[in-house]
């Protein structure tokens, strides 16, 4: 699963989804 994030393609996993919520 990939998402453009801040220009770039990069590899984004549920469990990390989850973890960068409060990243963001």
């Amino acid at each position: 699963m990939q998402e453009f994030v801040d220009g770039y393609l990069v590899p984004v996993d549920p469990m990390d989804a989850v973890q960068c919520e409060s990243c963001q």
